[in-house]
């Protein structure tokens, strides 16, 4: 079930950082570095008229060729705290860069770039896009969309 979300800006009381980087710490694998917060956004997604956290996030990692894939959690309150739903998993690890999260009406839209054929390695020349929405507890990714950008 889709609840309508609530935006911040009209809801009582804030998500601490060091609460959303103790979620995403236990969230880690042990090869994995560090959380990287790249975005988030506040907003009531359960219901409860209490903020909620969303955040797009990485890992700070040496292996892999240094690209971690990115994910999208979603950081909720509940009765006992805060819980952290299941993660979303977004793009391809190496394929795309996100570097923006946004609520867009209901959804939440994480903005990016990809690389396609022919892209040098400095320069990825599509916009990427994907949607998530909250749905029985997790976020699922409704859509991904990219779109080659203007070179100008």
């Amino acid at each position: 079930m889709t609840l309508p979300v609530i935006a911040a800006s009209l809801l009582l009381n804030s998500i601490e950082p060091a609460d959303v980087d103790l979620a995403l710490d236990s969230r880690r694998l042990p090869d994995q570095g560090a959380p990287n917060v790249i975005s988030r956004v506040e907003a009531d997604v359960n219901g409860d008229s209490l903020a909620d956290a969303i955040v797009l996030y990485n890992y700070v990692t040496t292996h892999r060729g240094g690209r971690s894939p990115y994910y999208v959690v979603a950081v909720v309150s509940g009765a006992s705290g805060y819980e952290v739903t299941p993660t979303a998993s977004i793009g391809h690890r190496g394929y795309e860069v996100w570097s923006e999260l946004r609520l867009h009406g209901s959804d939440f839209l994480v903005i990016g770039t990809k690389w396609l054929s022919g892209d040098a390695m400095c320069c990825p020349s599509a916009r990427a896009e994907a949607v998530l929405r909250f749905e029985d507890g997790k976020l699922v990714q409704v859509r991904g969309t990219w779109n080659r950008q203007d070179s100008e």
